[in-house]
């Protein structure tokens, strides 16, 4: 019996060891007059991101392929930056190689400085549906903004990053669709999902050159993350016309249904980001909103370095119960009929 408290406490007492030396090595979130580019600011998760790095003193570039769009992001954060920031916005096609380099080019020198931290946030989902209804064309386009257009990106302003010397960050916005793979995801979550094995490659690449990189998963919200070309939707939910534009633009939790720009959605995605911001302060990599998307971290994590690898260790334990309980509420969901309004995974 005494063995088994003297086992307890020692594992007690290293997952705080583990706790309190990530707490002494934590980078911070000190991004005062650092330069950060930003892309998916068109979208609300994007732009509450870019809040928090506005009112912490960073300087800021936007972006994406709309200036109407990229100038009512920026509006949105100079509202809450300091008095004499500015933002800088460029338009362009994320995936279009010399268009990203004139943006970066064009960013580094308004800031006077090469870009510090990368935040790329663009996301494209399609409406869900069983893989073989998917329009391959949707697909790509799905492909191009959320892989393809984080590879041109990152390519564009890494030289300068490496350069400078300045402890850069990358941070990918990614979705627990590449944990979880929800049936009727599956465009979405191939997509993310190779963004994740970009963020783990370059992680042990750029560890050459103190560049440190996080993957963000938010869990459910569940908000339809459009293309950024479309911005922000204000349609309410309704019964009225077709299901598509009744749904398109809406936040859709299982009692209500609000529009992205209410006071209850921007509290939704506030929240997301204060995990992103707290997950930076502390140095993690692999960022989860959700104890879903924890769990299935752990159990896919692989090479990625853990948050608190004693604590983790003891949660596998129970991972595997877990996972088979959850398996079986899927299975028997798949085969019990669909209820109306169900959404989508963010």
């Amino acid at each position: 019996m005494e063995s088994g408290w003297i086992a307890l406490i020692v594992l007690v007492g290293a997952c705080v060891l583990s706790w309190l030396w990530s707490l002494l090595t934590a980078p911070r979130f000190n991004v005062r007059g650092k330069h950060v580019l930003f892309t998916g600011t068109e979208n609300p998760l994007g732009l509450a991101i870019a809040k928090k790095y506005a009112k912490k003193g960073a300087k800021v570039s936007l972006i994406g392929p709309s200036t109407e769009l990229l100038k009512a992001a920026q509006s949105e954060l100079q509202k809450v930056a300091e008095e004499d920031a500015s933002v800088f916005v460029f338009e362009c096609e994320l995936v279009d190689s010399k268009q990203v380099e004139q943006a970066v080019q064009e960013a580094n020198t308004f800031h006077g400085r090469a870009t510090d931290h990368i935040v790329y946030a663009a996301s494209r989902r399609i409406k869900t549906g069983y893989f073989w209804e998917q329009d391959v064309a949707l697909m790509k386009e799905a492909m191009d903004v959320n892989y393809h257009g984080a590879v041109v990106l990152v390519k564009a302003a890494l030289p300068a990053m490496i350069e400078a010397k300045n402890q850069g960050r990358i941070v990918f916005v990614s979705s627990v669709d590449s944990l979880e793979f929800p049936v009727g995801c599956g465009a979405c979550s191939g997509s993310k999902s190779a963004t994740r094995g970009l963020a783990d490659s370059l992680r042990n690449e750029l560890l050459l050159y103190n560049i440190s990189v996080t993957v963000f998963y938010p869990g459910t919200s569940s908000y339809n993350l459009l293309d950024t070309s479309k911005g922000f939707k204000t349609t309410t939910s309704s019964n009225d016309g077709d299901e598509e534009s009744a749904n398109e633009g809406s936040i859709t939790t299982g009692y209500s249904t609000f529009t992205d720009q209410s006071p209850a959605a921007t509290k939704v995605f506030d929240k997301k980001a204060k995990v992103l911001i707290n997950g930076l302060w502390f140095g993690q990599y692999s960022i989860t909103t959700t104890w879903n998307g924890f769990l299935l971290r752990m159990l896919s994590n692989g090479v990625e370095p853990r948050n608190n690898t004693f604590l983790e260790w003891i949660f596998l334990f129970f991972v595997g119960g877990y996972h088979f309980l959850r398996q079986t509420v899927k299975e028997r969901s798949l085969k019990a009929p669909a209820r109306a309004g169900t959404a989508a995974h963010v």
